[in-house]
């Protein structure tokens, strides 16, 4: 619950309380719910700053600094919340001048400057992505009269906190209307890591870490990946690069850790399977594939999965990248795949609010799950967060023989939910009779 001003303009409180829903006619279970669901209530503008409202934050796991959008009737108002101890101001609101759901979803607009700086990244300059940045900074920042002079405020101290990071601060970011759609308020992807783009005159001068929620929250403590899965075809329609295509036609690629589904006939069955996965382990899963209209599809477009046939119940601490355009898009259609994900179980995921170039999604796949099995085989444990850092780093620097710039490119990508989830570690050895005695 936000409590705000009689004019609407400025938080007052925000609270946030747990509770225990059942089915009709279930038995009441409440006694038996974790400390968690019973938990106080919990006040006060910090809590803006909490990376989950479920309750379930895992310790220090506030972030730096929180940035919330509210689309009301009553305005269209940005907070931004100063992490940082013993600051004389830690919470700032403004009034914006255009709604930031319209902004993202005009394609005339925030895309243009994206396909923008594919351009430039394609003949080797990757400074368009800061062009983007500085655009999205002047939508975000921007007010008049006093609420002006507010947001800059805003934006000058988000500037010195992460100049003053010694490693990427972690960034809260909410988008959320009062328009009610399809039954839940309408809300959008904030793809506020483009503020970190390098380039001239650029808006943040450091990476950050932006943590944005997905509508089922559960932020697990214990849970890691270990089973992997990837839909990842022999063929893809569009791609003909032979260098990409003969990669693609490998059949199981050594490096790899866990099955691969060459066909959409076989991805399909593997998310129509609705039994539950044996074991507390969460299971990763990775796809390649086109996407529009919330629908995948390899090749024909004619054979597609709907977001009805994803039936799969995933463990708690699953994760899913997708390389398929615009899953994570604002438009309702767009997002039904991700969201469907998310409702089956899926607790982090990877995926772009911009439709996606081939060229750059597949080696990012492919990179992705030779990561995944390298790190595997060596008994480390990196977050998922991690493995798609290393995985956009590596994809730049293989594409550097065609002549372009790709580090920026990784930027068009954003991780939902929890990024704090790890790879498991190796399994424990069996334990000998002997050593019982």
């Amino acid at each position: 619950m936000s409590i705000w001003r009689e004019d609407g303009l400025f938080p007052l409180d925000h609270l946030v309380h747990r509770v225990r829903v059942e089915e009709p006619g279930a038995p009441v279970t409440c006694g038996e719910a974790g400390a968690e669901a019973r938990g106080p209530l919990r006040g006060g503008l910090a809590t803006l700053l909490d990376t989950s409202l479920s309750g379930l934050n895992k310790p220090g796991s506030s972030a730096h600094a929180a940035l919330h959008v509210f689309e009301t009737t009553m305005g269209k108002i940005a907070v931004f919340v100063d992490g940082r101890p013993g600051r004389s101001q830690k919470v700032y609101s403004w009034t914006l001048l255009t709604s930031l759901i319209e902004y993202l979803t005009d394609p005339l607009r925030l895309l243009k400057k994206i396909e923008s700086a594919r351009q430039k990244a394609n003949n080797g300059d990757p400074s368009g992505y800061a062009e983007a940045a500085r655009e999205l900074a002047l939508m975000l920042f921007s007010a008049d009269g006093e609420d002006g002079e507010t947001a800059e405020r805003a934006k000058a101290a988000l500037q010195e906190l992460v100049r003053e990071s010694t490693k990427p601060p972690v960034v809260v970011a909410r988008l959320v209307s009062s328009e009610i759609l399809d039954g839940r308020n309408r809300t959008a992807i904030l793809p506020l890591g483009l503020l970190s783009a390098a380039g001239p005159d650029p808006v943040l001068s450091k990476p950050l870490v932006v943590v944005q929620p997905l509508p089922r929250e559960r932020y697990s403590r214990e849970a890691c990946i270990d089973p992997w899965t990837f839909g990842v075809p022999a063929e893809l329609h569009g791609v003909v690069d032979d260098k990409v295509l003969e990669a693609l036609a490998v059949k199981d690629p050594p490096q790899w850790d866990g099955q691969r589904l060459h066909t959409l006939s076989a991805l399909k069955n593997y998310l129509l399977d609705e039994q539950r996965a044996s074991g507390a382990k969460g299971e990763g899963l990775l796809v390649l594939a086109h996407q529009a209209g919330g629908q995948l599809w390899f090749n024909d477009p004619g054979e597609r999965i709907q977001p009805q046939e994803i039936r799969r119940i995933y463990a708690e601490g699953s994760v899913a990248v997708f390389a398929a355009c615009s899953t994570a898009s604002p438009d309702g259609n767009n997002r039904a795949i991700l969201d469907r994900f998310n409702a089956r179980g899926i607790d982090a995921i990877v995926a772009s609010p911009f439709p996606v170039t081939i060229d750059y999604a597949v080696p990012l796949t492919l990179e992705f799950a030779g990561i995944v099995g390298e790190h595997r085989k060596a008994g480390r444990t990196p977050t998922f967060l991690e493995l798609f850092t290393e995985a956009t780093q590596r994809t730049a620097q293989k594409l550097t023989d065609t002549g372009g710039r790709f580090e920026q490119m990784g930027l068009e990508y954003i991780l939902l939910g929890d990024p704090d989830l790890k790879l498991c570690g190796p399994p424990s050895p069996p334990v000998s009779p002997s050593d019982l005695r």
